[in-house]
């Protein structure tokens, strides 16, 4: 009975991380294509764009890392393969892409506070989340926290949107 759970646990991670591989890579090429789009240039050494390509180019190697480790594991039938886990993790990591891609987009006009309470509640939603209060509470509590904490400690300037400046 055990190794049955074990197994069924096993295979909804591997499905997960293949769903969040496929994400991955198509996050990190749309934000590697909106950090080209928004400065017009692919010289990025020394500009403050610099960090935002980087890292798109990390989570996109990362996601394919981890598309190739689900596929090795599969074709050596360590992972028995199930439709419905598929494409349930398919839809999450979809929709984490459709509302990165909507804040980043947004972050121009509404500035880094209110674009990250509306993503953070969007992915709290979307995984499950129906606790109205702690949801509420993490949306506007942490994008306020990092603001201040980047504003005041690190001396970082995040966005503050066209809408507001």
């Amino acid at each position: 009975m055990n190794h049955v759970i074990a197994k069924a646990g096993n295979s909804l991670r591997t499905h997960r991380d293949l769903s969040v591989g496929i994400g991955a890579v198509v996050f990190g090429g749309t934000l590697y294509a909106l950090c080209n789009t928004i400065t017009g240039t692919e010289d990025f050494s020394g500009s403050p764009w610099f960090f935002p390509q980087f890292a798109a180019a990390v989570i996109a190697g990362l996601g394919l890392l981890l598309i190739i480790l689900n596929l090795v594991l599969r074709r050596k039938n360590i992972i028995p393969v199930s439709g419905q886990l598929q494409w349930k993790g398919f839809f999450y990591a979809l929709g984490t892409m459709a509302i990165m891609i909507v804040s980043v987009l947004l972050m121009k006009w509404l500035g880094f506070i209110i674009t990250s309470m509306i993503a953070m509640a969007g992915l709290m939603v979307l995984y499950g989340a129906r606790q109205w209060l702690w949801i509420a509470l993490l949306s506007v509590g942490l994008p306020v926290g990092l603001y201040f904490l980047g504003w005041k400690v690190i001396l970082i300037l995040f966005p503050t949107g066209k809408i507001f400046s």
